[in-house]
């Protein structure tokens, strides 16, 4: 059941207009990208005080390291954040995190990659991975194109024959970047954030001259048969994984993967940004401990679609 606080906050994005972007094609986009670029996209102040936070930069881009004061754990986490691409993180995202370093004492490295139109995907992965390979993070993690990035870059860690995480943690994934399922022309009108006409020319912007059913761009047409164990979580109404749901099942179930799909009720991409306390807040960082904790994963309530093959395959052998 979706709590009061997930439908007041997508009122909020109603009445806020933020849909509206999305809306935008060709260069009305284009000066829209570049006017949000203005926005604040270092850690707020708070988040400064409150945790080790460090800045490093390589090849021109920047990648951020953000962990407690005294750390007594190991777990490591590599972030990657959405904006379609286009976007660069959002104070939203810090405090966001900020909140999974305190709850999970992890550090967490958080790439502020490459973005389009003055990039695509190409050198979006080869800032990524060098950072990647250097850390070693036992976590992939990351929120719709991020969420997406995660799931390709196990991908192509696999191809490379490099070393994979122990998990991947992908919220409200950008799942297929074609958008051409027509069941997506349903979920839009009732998608309070993102539109098709924007979302599918960002798309545009960032494959450049590859095709969007490459699997570093849409992990839906790849090879999911990774090491990696995969939670998903997705809402009802985001129309960037929604309805590959299925299909994302049966890909998994065909290739023996151990994955954990949560839906919950009403949720949305951007609920990560209900005020701490609230009950999706509650539900959502419980959820995220276990999946970053156990080895076989559970969820606290909420519609879930949890199997493992392999557990099952061994258990009738």
């Amino acid at each position: 059941m979706e709590s009061y606080q997930s439908k007041f906050f997508k009122l909020v994005l109603r009445l806020s207009r933020r849909k509206q972007f999305w809306q935008k094609t060709g260069e009305e986009l284009e000066r829209g990208i570049q006017t949000r670029r203005l926005l604040e996209f270092e850690p707020p102040g708070v988040v400064v005080q409150e945790l080790d936070v460090e800045k490093h930069e390589q090849d021109g881009h920047f990648y951020y390291i953000l962990q407690p004061k005294e750390q007594t754990s190991d777990l490591h986490i590599l972030y990657l954040h959405g904006g379609a691409y286009v976007n660069r993180i959002t104070s939203q995202h810090w405090h966001f995190l900020a909140r999974i370093v305190e709850a999970l004492d992890c550090k967490i490295t958080v790439p502020l990659y490459p973005l389009a139109p003055e990039h695509t995907f190409d050198e979006t992965y080869e800032f990524v991975l060098p950072i990647y390979n250097e850390q070693k993070p036992q976590v992939i993690m990351g929120d719709s194109a991020g969420g997406g990035l995660a799931l390709s870059l196990c991908q192509y860690l696999k191809e490379q024959q490099l070393p994979q995480p122990e998990k991947v943690i992908a919220i409200s994934p950008w799942l297929d970047m074609t958008m051409e399922n027509p069941g997506i022309q349903k979920v839009d009108r009732f998608d309070p954030f993102l539109a098709l006409p924007g979302v599918i020319e960002a798309g545009e912007m960032y494959a450049g001259d590859t095709d969007r059913t490459d699997y570093r761009l849409s992990p839906m047409f790849g090879d999911l048969h990774v090491d990696a164990e995969m939670t998903v979580l997705m809402g009802r109404t985001t129309f960037s994984c929604r309805m590959r749901e299925s299909s994302f099942k049966k890909q998994s179930l065909k290739v023996w993967i151990f994955t954990t799909l949560r839906r919950r009720n009403g949720a949305h991409l951007s609920d990560f940004q209900l005020p701490r306390g609230t009950k999706g807040d509650r539900t959502d960082y419980r959820y995220i401990k276990r999946s970053t904790e156990s080895p076989f994963l559970t969820s606290v309530n909420g519609l879930i679609f949890n199997y493992s093959l392999r557990t099952w395959m061994a258990s009738t052998a």
